[in-house]
């Protein structure tokens, strides 16, 4: 009897290990557990653990040079039985212990440059499992000790090990226990669920390939979303196989509950992949289930076998289309999130779309009164007091960015009232050019390309000058140093397609997808996360889409389709001062309705700057009397007020003045659109803040058309 070179310290910590191997529940854990155990009991740090894959023994875990700086064995092989060191000992069923590698061919060299090796066959009931292997970087660096510890530390993982792999009769892992496992996988994140699965049946099933493939949106194509190597321990995706060129294995899947290719090459579901897929991936056999959902094929779990044919069991089927129906409960639970996440997302959206109508309502009323103030003021300020007129412009200037500011808070909130009308590309282009002058940086090139022939949309102008100024503003940040950026007008069936193209950076897919979301930036601190959602909030107004392309190192291309319409008929503009209408209708006074005191009191200033004599009414009710007691020929009346909206008094006032005119003037167009007809002969409508020079023409357009109307 042989005897034992090792002291009771290290059989104290032998027996420690065998109670730790049975708390090891998962093959890469009870491998990894091993090398560390034959680092700390030798300090040997050259280790590998290879498990046996039919004829193919598989690095599993490995300790030393062989692994990188996030414990990944660098150069993952696979050993056939019989080949090298490794594959002798697995042969043999013995310990090969080699002490000097430069004088043996066997030794296959890799990144240790070690001198000796010695490899010890992991045996259970009879059968090479594994093998443990260690390298030395002296010659003959293993002592009797470190051979007696890599033994011991063989035959204490040997059960263990068999109960994690295929074992010598061939049965895999109980699939109930795989199954009950993934069962109680969150299917949150589907990328990281698909690799479950495909992993899991490979090792359960001891197949060397494992795909998940998913058809694309056309059916024409299925995508392979997950590939699992077992011998690599690798995962990856992006295969594409187009159906039209495997026909009777797309057939077949519509057919079958299981495809069970013993012979792939020969089998006619499967032998339509052997001249290029089967033969460049050595497969032997195929194991094939297809997912469905709603009575339809979107996918398959395909089990791919290499190192040598195999009949594949019934057990082996069931298991297998079991895993495809765990995908089918994967997707459709996907699916349900997905609906109920859109529907939150849309909810806030919509009370996000009410706070900022109901903000905007609020600051234009103030914006209102700073800006009427300052406009009345400046009227009666002789032009030679310098200091006041330019404290006054400052005001002035201030309110038309406070109004930008409000514009952009309502086409958020999708409540913003566009001024539509014909529009000539030619000139949206025009202005545009303008606008960007001196905003384009000198190594940015800027081009436009205009059809030959003008196209007209239905827009408003100030909007869509914003849109595209925010598309080329974003290229422009989208580009570090040289690029172009160009600005396309096009006719596509009855659209309008204007494209903004940049050669920037680009996005990946997670960021493009969100690129609408609002508050959602890339810019940091620097980004509201409000321009490309209000910008689709404008083009929704508009009837129109924007999309969005880009890639990274793609650069990026936003398409903006709006509905063409036909060029407006030329016409003379009727171009009178208001005092001539005054003139043509002398009985016409004006009525002021407005429930706020400053916005009150500023109006009716702004109207008699203008030459009107206004009556301002307190409420609806006082302006129903006021209606029936005088001569009124026109009411200005606010749109949201406390007892009753205005077009609802104004509905009351035609029963007293069925010839009334009404200019209504809201800071806040949550269904106004619906409520004031924008063609309506004697109704318009008048955003808050609004300046003296609006406030005149939108007054002069009704009169002119009321005096056309009596004439």
């Amino acid at each position: 009897m042989a005897v034992s070179a090792l002291n009771a310290r290290e059989l104290d910590r032998l027996q420690e290990i065998s109670s730790e191997l049975s708390q090891l529940t998962t093959q890469p854990a009870l491998c990894s557990a091993l090398v560390g155990w034959v680092n700390e009991l030798t300090q040997l740090d050259d280790c590998v653990v290879y498990t046996r894959l039919g004829n193919v023994l598989t690095q599993m875990a490995a300790a030393g040079a062989k692994i990188d700086v996030n414990g990944k064995i660098r150069e993952r092989i696979g050993l056939p039985i019989g080949v090298g060191i490794v594959g002798t000992s697995a042969l043999s069923s013995e310990p090969t212990y080699v002490p000097d590698l430069s004088k043996d061919d066997r030794y296959i060299h890799d990144l240790s440059k070690g001198k000796s090796e010695l490899s010890v066959p992991i045996i259970h009931r009879g059968e090479v499992i594994g093998v443990l292997d260690a390298v030395s970087p002296e010659v003959d660096g293993f002592s009797t000790k470190n051979k007696q510890i890599m033994t011991s530390l063989a035959v204490l993982a040997a059960p263990h090990l068999a109960a994690l792999v295929t074992s010598a009769d061939g049965h895999a892992v109980d699939y109930g226990e795989v199954i009950a496992d993934l069962a109680n996988l969150r299917q949150s994140n589907l990328r990281t669920f698909y690799a479950n699965i495909t992993e899991r049946a490979a090792r359960a099933l001891h197949a060397e390939r494992v795909n998940l493939w998913l058809f694309n949106d056309a059916q024409t194509a299925i995508n392979c979303v997950d590939h699992f190597d077992l011998r690599s321990g690798d995962h990856s995706d992006g295969a594409v196989l187009e159906k039209s060129a495997f026909p009777t294995y797309f057939e077949s899947l519509h057919q079958e509950r299981v495809i069970m290719a013993n012979d792939a090459a020969k089998d006619q579901r499967t032998a339509e992949f052997a001249p290029i897929y089967l033969k460049e991936n050595n497969i032997q056999s195929m194991l094939d289930a297809p997912i469905r959902y709603s009575n339809e094929v979107i996918g398959v779990v395909c089990i791919e076998h290499t190192s040598e044919m195999r009949e594949w069991t019934n057990d082996e089927a069931s298991f297998v289309a079991t895993l495809a129906d765990f995908i089918t409960i994967a997707h459709v639970s996907n699916e349900k999130t997905r609906a109920e996440n859109a529907l939150i997302q849309s909810q806030k959206m919509e009370s996000l779309g009410r706070l900022a109508g109901g903000i905007a309502h609020d600051f234009n009323n103030l914006m209102t009164v700073i800006s009427g103030a300052a406009e009345t003021l400046q009227l009666k300020v002789p032009e030679s007091d310098e200091s006041a007129n330019k404290l006054l412009g400052l005001i002035i200037d201030a309110r038309d960015r406070a109004s930008r500011l409000t514009r952009n808070l309502m086409a958020y909130g999708g409540n913003q009232r566009l001024n539509l009308e014909a529009l000539s590309t030619y000139e949206l282009a025009e202005n545009i050019r303008q606008l960007t002058e001196n905003v384009v940086r000198e190594e940015i090139d800027l081009t436009f390309e205009l059809p030959e022939e003008d196209l007209w949309v239905r827009g408003d102008i100030t909007s869509l000058e914003q849109v595209l100024l925010n598309l080329i503003l974003n290229g422009i940040d989208a580009i570090e140093s040289q690029g172009c950026i160009s600005l396309a007008f096009r006719q596509l069936e009855n659209e309008c397609v204007i494209t903004v193209l940049d050669d920037g950076a680009g996005m990946e897919k997670e960021i493009r997808q969100r690129i609408f979301d609002p508050f959602f930036t890339t810019k940091g601190d620097l980004g509201t996360g409000l321009g490309l959602s209000v910008c689709q909030g404008i083009i929704h107004q508009h009837k129109g889409q924007l999309t969005c392309e880009s890639g990274i190192g793609l650069g990026t291309k936003f398409e903006l389709r709006l509905p063409l319409v036909a060029p407006p008929e030329l016409s003379e503009e009727f171009d009178s001062p208001i005092r001539s209408v005054i003139e043509r209708l002398p009985d016409t006074r004006i009525l002021l309705v407005e429930d706020e005191p400053g916005v009150r009191d500023v109006v009716k200033q702004m109207l008699e700057a203008l030459g009107f004599d206004p009556i301002a009414a307190l409420d609806t009710r006082d302006a129903l009397e006021i209606l029936k007691e005088q001569e009124i020929g026109l009411m200005i009346s606010d749109v949201v007020m406390p007892d009753m909206r205005g077009p609802e008094l104004y509905q009351e006032a035609l029963l007293v003045k069925p010839d009334l005119i009404a200019l209504f003037i809201s800071g806040y167009t949550e269904d106004i659109l619906a409520e004031v007809p924008e063609d309506h002969p004697r109704m318009g409508y008048l955003s808050k803040p609004f300046t003296l020079d609006e406030l005149n023409v939108a007054l002069n357009g009704l009169l002119v058309a009321e005096a056309e109307n009596l004439s």
